[in-house]
């Protein structure tokens, strides 16, 4: 039998696990990737037509929980378009742990779609599974759109989580209207 650990605080010479986290933020948040509904919950403006600016929030991805710093932003490259062609870019987070020690580190990036004369289809992106072994995730967030030179769309990609606190409120007020209904179906057979 193994003992079981405290998560949240160190116990003795016991060290959380990253594993232990995820699966803690995976029982929490679920399994897909999401923004969390705080700070500008990762906006993205374009700067420039090759610049995408990225700001402050935090995204969960396969347990592992990500932030930008409040106040804080990155920017995200995108290359330029062609004359008469269309492409679809998607700027990711990406996360890769190092297959040797361990750690993670993660970078905002933008993988290129494939140029065309008719209707632009974003690059594939390999869905990965950090829990079951996998080193690295690539977490959707925008779809930039480029119709020849310029970048006429920015679209997120990814659903913001409500606080538990909201859908709490949602759930008793979805509760209240079930239970009102019901009484008074009940009063209406009455008569």
């Amino acid at each position: 039998m193994k003992k079981s650990e405290v998560i949240d605080t160190q116990v003795g010479d016991v060290h959380v696990k990253d594993t232990q986290i995820a699966d803690v933020n995976i029982g929490t948040y679920g399994s897909e990737d999401y923004v969390l509904s705080t700070g500008q919950k990762i906006r993205a403006e374009l700067i420039t037509n090759n610049t995408l600016r990225i700001f402050d929030g935090v995204m969960v991805y396969c347990g592992v929980r990500d932030a930008v710093a409040v106040d804080d932003y990155h920017d995200v490259t995108i290359e330029n378009g062609s004359q008469g062609m269309n492409r679809n870019d998607i700027a990711v987070r990406y996360f890769k742990k190092d297959a040797t020690t361990g750690y993670g580190a993660a970078e905002f990036k933008a993988i290129k779609g494939t140029p065309t004369s008719g209707t632009a289809t974003d690059p594939e992106i390999t869905v990965t599974d950090l829990r079951s072994g996998d080193i690295d995730h690539s977490m959707k967030l925008y779809r930039v759109r480029l119709e020849g030179l310029n970048i006429v769309a920015v679209e997120p990609l990814f659903n913001v989580l409500m606080p538990m606190s909201e859908q709490q409120a949602m759930l008793a007020e979805l509760n209240r209207n079930i239970s009102e209904a019901l009484n008074g179906n009940k009063i209406d057979r009455k008569t």
